[in-house]
């Protein structure tokens, strides 16, 4: 599975799916660039073990809220690394309340970073592929959005938004050789557990089939063959990488 001489841009990539998967594509050979918002010392650490390695790397700081300078960081992007031949939609958040409880300010969150930005960096990007008739998108949604997830309604709602988004723009691009599809984390290690108790996290791994937490490079892993030439005859598919979880 390699990728030479082409490029991806991954949204939400300095912790987590998102840093594995940086790390992953850039040994693959591909140019990337990935957006974050907050975690400056994770960012700097990558692009210096990209750097160290040979790798290309470049890191843009942007918050996926604000459009003006969404749009504009995917200027800088392709202004470091040319035209973007693959995209990963992987920034999200995560908000655990009972629906009743859930203050508009955390449905608004929810919103713009799980759907809203996933539709802007699209659209944004999909000229260009559109132009050089190539290109593939992944987005990352949840199992919550294929199953729902009680007092995660918000969350469940914008991930089974990008299932829907995923197999419609698959239909509309298809023709111009773009494939578009969409993979569906179950539980992983990663820092949106942190909102969870210990004792809850073991209720949900009992759920588990395979019996253990996902580990952030499986559904990296996952997504990289999804963009690979390997999936070829692949588009408007959803992939769960959850152990077979919920079950």
């Amino acid at each position: 599975m390699t990728f030479s001489g082409r490029s991806v841009l991954v949204t939400g990539g300095s912790r987590g799916i998102g840093a594995s998967l940086v790390r992953l594509l850039a040994e693959k050979g591909l140019r990337v660039g990935f957006l974050y918002r907050q975690k400056h010392e994770n960012a700097l650490g990558i692009v210096e073990w990209a750097r160290a390695h040979g790798y290309e790397v470049v890191a843009v700081a942007a918050d996926v809220r604000d459009k003006n300078r969404l749009i504009e960081s995917l200027s800088d992007i392709k202004a470091n690394l040319g035209p973007v031949d693959y995209l990963v939609n992987n920034v999200g958040v995560a908000h655990w309340e009972t629906l009743s409880h859930t203050h508009d300010e955390a449905v608004e969150e929810l919103l713009h970073v799980n759907l809203k930005s996933a539709i802007i960096v699209t659209r944004e990007l999909i000229p260009g592929m559109i132009l050089r008739r190539f290109g593939a998108i992944v987005n990352v949604s949840s199992v919550w959005g294929m199953h729902g997830a009680s007092c995660e309604s918000v969350y469940s709602a914008t991930k089974g938004a990008l299932i829907s988004f995923t197999k419609a723009l698959a239909k509309e691009l298809g023709p111009s050789n773009i494939r578009v599809n969409c993979v569906l984390p179950g539980v992983v290690a990663t820092d949106m557990l942190r909102t969870h108790s210990e004792e809850e996290i073991r209720e949900m791994v009992e759920r588990i089939p395979l019996g253990r937490l996902a580990r952030p490079e499986e559904v990296a892993a996952a997504i990289a063959f999804l963009l690979s030439d390997e999936a070829s005859y692949i588009t408007g598919a959803t992939l769960e990488v959850s152990g077979g979880f919920p079950a």
